[in-house]
């Protein structure tokens, strides 16, 4: 159905004022359109139109406005709020493996090396262990706190220290290489003096921890 003599006129100042009625002239003039539309189209505009105040050219505008320029579909922000809960997932996957590598590892040393304690130290070695755990209770208070991971900054420190020492070693004399290896193998204590202690009050805290009778690292 032709209808170009029902889309011409002026824009009403309620449809036209946008922005706090900061609108240019140029936004305020109107040109006449003919289009087509079928019949159930048509009916469906003219009955959407029966009401006072709305015209046949305020719902075709707004109706184009919409169209050329959409606003983001819902499913388009479910999907930005599912890649984000996807990367989040993924991240906590990977800490809860880190996580369960350290407990295991350190699990299983400690069943290793640990013999078997008399009755007579029992009370004591309970009471110790109660101090222990209470002082890393403090420190893991600390660093969740912090929201600075120790594993994480751990393994990003020895990451940064690899990169730093890889040289060509044909550019390296043999006795430069060899203290290279040497200094590479040696636990470097001075840099950390300042932070806070992943064991609490362990031997393996301190140098002496692999000279230990019954150490396998």
């Amino acid at each position: 159905m032709k209808a170009g003599d029902e889309f011409d006129g002026q824009i009403g100042s309620d449809q036209a004022c946008l922005d706090g009625g900061r609108v240019s002239q140029e936004s305020l003039r109107t040109r006449k359109l003919t289009v087509h539309l079928s019949e159930t189209m048509f009916e469906r505009l003219k009955a959407a139109t029966d009401r006072p105040g709305v015209g046949k050219s305020m719902v075709i505008e707004t109706a184009l406005e919409r169209f050329l320029d959409p606003a983001p579909s819902v499913e388009d922000r479910f999907r930005e709020d599912f890649d984000r809960i996807g990367s989040q997932l993924g991240r906590l996957q990977s800490e809860i493996r880190i996580v369960a590598e350290t407990a295991a590892l350190h699990a299983r040393y400690h069943l290793t090396v640990t013999p078997p304690m008399p009755q007579s130290l029992q009370r004591e070695a309970c009471a110790l262990g109660r101090d222990r755990f209470n002082e890393l209770a403090e420190q893991v208070d600390r660093r969740v706190r912090s929201s600075r991971p120790l594993m994480q900054e751990t393994i990003d420190r020895l990451a940064d220290r690899r990169t730093s020492q890889v040289k060509p070693d044909n550019i390296l004399p043999a006795a430069s290489r060899e203290r290279s290896v040497n200094a590479v193998s040696q636990p470097d204590l001075g840099g950390d003096l300042d932070r806070p202690i992943a064991a609490v009050r362990e031997d393996g805290s301190n140098p002496n921890f692999r000279h230990l009778p019954n150490a396998f690292c």
